[in-house]
């Protein structure tokens, strides 16, 4: 049952559930185009550059800030109009939203757990790169284990 969860939520056949938030989002990668064919998932012009992104351990409520680097692997520059995230505690900013051809471009991630303030464990958080008229043309994954807080007046 996990399996077949698992295929139909790649296929985009039942939507994404940010783990740890209340946020539910339903990933546009894989989704059928107008013509009923689901559409390729594994080629994208923007990619990070970095093979996984996480913020290691993240105590609960706590916040995080790095850079990453994204590329542009095709032949043309492109415009990358915004970010959209799984989760609201994530927000993602670059001040430079064009990236030449075979260029590379750096990208603000901050992380806020205050929201999910009660939220332990693992997140694994969605970005999608999107165009002006909204075309996905990247996206990546990245990783945070929140870790609880410690717990005061507790003897062993």
């Amino acid at each position: 049952m996990l399996v077949q969860r698992f295929w139909l939520l790649q296929l985009g056949l039942i939507p994404f559930w940010c783990f740890g938030c209340s946020h539910r989002v339903a990933p546009s990668a894989g989704r059928p185009s107008a013509s009923g064919v689901l559409a390729k998932t594994d080629v994208w012009s923007v990619r990070s550059v970095e093979s996984a992104i996480s913020f290691g351990r993240v105590k609960q409520g706590g916040r995080a800030q790095r850079v990453i680097e994204l590329s542009n692997n095709s032949d043309n520059e492109i415009q990358i109009e915004r970010f959209h995230s799984s989760c609201p505690c994530l927000t993602v900013a670059t001040n430079d939203n064009s990236i030449q051809a075979h260029g590379r471009t750096a990208v603000e991630l901050a992380l806020d757990m205050a929201e999910e303030a009660d939220f332990t464990g693992h997140l694994a958080i969605e970005v999608e790169c999107l165009t002006s008229d909204q075309k996905l043309i990247g996206k990546f994954t990245v990783r945070v284990h929140v870790t609880p807080t410690a717990v005061s007046g507790i003897t062993r």
